[in-house]
């Protein structure tokens, strides 16, 4: 998951939330549906955690601009909540401090029964249907969750680390969607394990239900990149219900689960852990 970086303007009471991007033009209508969404989660948790009204806050998706790093170029995208009443009611201060606290507030909002996209009941809302095309909310719990793990810290707003998309290009460059998932790639490699990188697992009738991060087809054995620990709410039903869906098969997968812990500090417990998996 991208590190998000907050920038708090007090003369016109908006906080810009800023992420690195490396993605390609082909995949802008993705990132413009995950950036509405996570600023319309935000703003539900925001609501939830201060006990706000619906249109105490606002959220504008800027887009994604060229940042110079040196010589280096590379685009940050810009995610913007806005405070609309005059003079400021202080409460971008108060999400910038809970960042974490209104991240947990939205996922617990967003835990729901009988949608799988964005409902009246989640997301939607008379003031945001213009957006409602490209509301999601799947495509933000695994941002809401690394936001939630901790209270966000102070840092230098000229940091270059947290707008570095090196690290995002080298694992797209090598197949992976995150460099958490390159670094498991290359955990797997030096210990001369071969998977397939996003493999689309299908169901019977040969549709794509889930895409394992790593794969060993032939063992069936399913590897999903975490980068938390442990899945609450939302994430959870559903990481348990395509897991389910993989057992229940004719031939079922053998479903590994990866932590950034595990491969950061434990990779020799998670390469015998595979080694096991795929031998059986």
């Amino acid at each position: 998951m991208a590190r998000l970086r907050t920038e708090y303007e007090q003369s016109v009471e908006t906080l810009r939330l800023l992420f690195p991007w490396a993605g390609t033009p082909d995949q802008d209508q993705a990132l413009r549906s995950w950036a509405i969404t996570l600023g319309e989660a935000i703003l539900v948790g925001a609501e939830r955690h201060f006990a706000l009204s619906g249109n105490d806050l606002n959220a504008l998706w800027e887009g994604a601009y060229e940042v110079k790093h040196g010589d280096a170029v590379s685009q940050q995208g810009v995610l913007t909540c806005i405070d609309p009443n005059l003079g400021g009611s202080g409460y971008l201060r108060k999400l910038a401090e809970e960042f974490d606290q209104v991240a947990r507030a939205a996922l617990q909002h967003l835990d729901h029964d009988g949608c799988e996209t964005a409902c009246y009941r989640c997301l939607k809302t008379y003031l945001n249907q213009r957006w409602h095309g490209v509301l999601r909310w799947p495509v933000v719990t695994a941002t809401l969750q690394g936001l939630a793990e901790a209270a966000p810290e102070a840092t230098s707003l000229t940091a270059q680390d947290t707008n570095d998309s090196a690290p995002w290009q080298q694992a797209f460059a090598a197949g992976c969607a995150s460099p958490l998932e390159y670094r498991c790639w290359q955990v797997l490699e030096q210990a001369g394990l071969s998977p397939v990188k996003q493999y689309a697992i299908r169901d019977s009738a040969g549709l794509p239900f889930t895409v394992a991060d790593f794969a060993f087809p032939d063992q069936r054995v399913a590897i999903y990149v975490d980068g938390v620990a442990f899945h609450t709410g939302d994430r959870l039903r559903r990481d348990r219900a395509i897991e389910q869906r993989l057992q229940n098969m004719q031939q079922p997968w053998q479903i590994l689960r990866a932590t950034a812990t595990q491969i950061d500090r434990h990779a020799d417990r998670l390469v015998e852990a595979v080694r096991r998996a795929v031998a059986n």
